[in-house]
């Protein structure tokens, strides 16, 4: 069960620059400019452990899974380091990351 879970959105029209280091994407794009919509962090405490979520909504698929420039830029952008979370949570236009 959930505890102090707590919600904040920062609707955002930020550019960001992959480093084109995806492993899913090695082979076919250097680097892009993704733009960002908004990101979503949510914080919660569950069975004495606490977890820190972050959704982004951005105008690309889901293969820049990995691109260490994404996740630098988010980190930045939310002031608060955080890497990606499995690769079953990302979606064409919806990223999952986590710290």
């Amino acid at each position: 069960m959930r505890q102090n879970e707590t919600q904040r959105t920062i609707e955002s029209r930020i550019a960001v620059e992959t480093t084109g280091d995806s492993y899913w994407r090695k082979s076919e794009i250097e680097s892009e400019i993704v733009s960002i919509h908004s990101i979503t962090i949510r914080e919660y405490d569950m069975e004495g452990e606490h977890y820190f979520d972050v959704y982004v909504r951005h105008d690309s698929d889901w293969s820049i899974y990995t691109d260490s420039g994404f996740e630098r830029a988010i980190s930045d952008a939310i002031g608060h380091e955080v890497r990606w979370s499995e690769q079953g949570m990302q979606e064409d236009g919806m990223a999952h990351l986590e710290a």
